[in-house]
């Protein structure tokens, strides 16, 4: 009797969990059909009526072979189950989410041609009633954009387009082309007093600037300038100059001054020294003016050089260079030779001298050549170069 009480207790327990996995199977089913059909399998199997019938038909001796079963199944599917479970509410969420998403993509969509259309019944309300309102006023309208246009008020005449352009009345589009015209004319105008006025007070900068560097050329000029430089030719002192240049002698004493500027200007002289009349190279058409400078620096400038204020160099600046003036100094010695042919010029021997003050180039060689009896001679030459001027020579002989 114990032990029929025992298995009786036992199978009221199976009776419990086969209903309580049955139920989580129905729980289940909404979110995981898997995961429930697993559970399901487990509760058919733990049901004790349907082991009595599985007994039956395949002959079991105990019935914990099959408890066992049961239990090792839901040990084994549980993982399954649980992870499945997750994975379907997961999908439904995000099947939910999509939906809802859907929803308000539709509800705005709807929302925003409602107010689309809400925009366009108003926009046609706007116009009717803009029609009308023109209808009713045409006559004070144009009126009131030909004042806009003639009294320039662009903001009277923007505001009347703004709110009657829509009308497309052909007289109020003919005056409303009529303003733009006028404007444009207007704006044109505008813009060319702005440019005139733009250059009016850029050239009196540039005068100001110009009297302001004028000014600090001045002074520049009676710190650099020596007060004895420019010493005026008088009778006493230069008779012979004053004698030959006399009708010109005011040019001659702005010239000098100017050619002492020039020569500051230059960038090369430190302080002017004399400022002189060449006699030389001056005649009375055409006058020419030397600059000495405290740094050795010397000038010469023509008179058209002083008169188109043409940047000035020293003459150290257009000197020779020594390698041309080598040259033409050979063949002013073959050319000045009894016998070209002759003419032997020393390697060793020969000098180069170059003036700092005038730019001068002197070269000196020793040579030998033939007289016209055939007699072989040493002779010395040296060779003048002065700026921008053809080469002299002087031939003597050697001692």
């Amino acid at each position: 009797m114990e032990k029929g009480s025992k298995i009786s207790s036992d199978t009221f327990a199976w009776w419990g969990i086969s209903f309580g996995l049955l139920a989580l199977g129905i729980y289940l089913a909404a979110s995981s059909w898997k995961a429930a059909l697993i559970v399901l399998f487990a509760s058919v199997i733990s049901n004790p009526f349907i082991y009595l019938r599985i007994k039956e038909k395949l002959r079991l001796n105990k019935w914990m072979n099959l408890q066992v079963v049961g239990t090792w199944l839901l040990l084994v599917s549980a993982p399954f189950v649980m992870y499945a479970h997750q994975n379907e509410i997961e999908a439904n969420r995000q099947a939910l989410l999509q939906q809802q998403a859907d929803i308000a993509a539709k509800k705005a969509a709807e929302l925003a041609a409602q107010q689309k259309k809400e925009q366009e019944d108003a926009e046609r309300k706007r116009v009717e009633l803009v029609a009308a309102d023109f209808k009713i006023n045409k006559g004070e309208i144009l009126s009131r954009l030909d004042a806009a246009t003639q009294g320039m008020d662009i903001e009277a005449a923007s505001e009347l387009i703004k709110n009657y352009s829509i009308v497309k009345d052909p007289n109020f589009t003919e005056k409303e082309n009529a303003y733009y015209a006028a404007r444009a004319a207007y704006e044109q105008k505008l813009d060319a007093e702005r440019k005139a006025k733009e250059q009016a007070e850029a050239k009196a900068r540039e005068i100001e600037l110009a009297k302001k560097a004028k000014i600090e050329a001045e002074e520049n000029y009676k710190t650099r300038i020596r007060s004895y430089a420019l010493d005026p030719y008088t009778v006493d002192q230069y008779p012979k100059t004053v004698a030959k240049y006399k009708s010109r002698l005011k040019e001659i004493e702005r010239m000098r001054r100017r050619a002492a500027e020039m020569a500051i200007d230059s960038g090369k002289c430190d302080y002017v020294e004399a400022v002189e009349l060449s006699d030389s190279r001056s005649s009375l058409r055409n006058i020419h003016i030397w600059v000495d400078c405290t740094n050795q620096q010397r000038f010469y400038l023509s008179e058209k050089e002083i008169k188109d204020a043409t940047p000035v160099r020293a003459e150290s600046e257009k000197a020779w260079d020594t390698d041309d003036a080598r040259t033409a100094c050979r063949e002013l010695i073959k050319d000045n030779a009894t016998i070209p042919s002759s003419v032997d010029i020393h390697v060793f021997g020969s000098d180069v001298y170059r003036s700092q003050a005038d730019g001068r180039v002197v070269i000196t060689f020793n040579f030998d050549a033939k007289n016209e009896y055939g007699a072989e001679i040493g002779y010395t030459a040296n060779c003048y170069f002065e700026p921008q001027r053809a080469g002299t020579i002087e031939v003597s002989l050697r001692r």
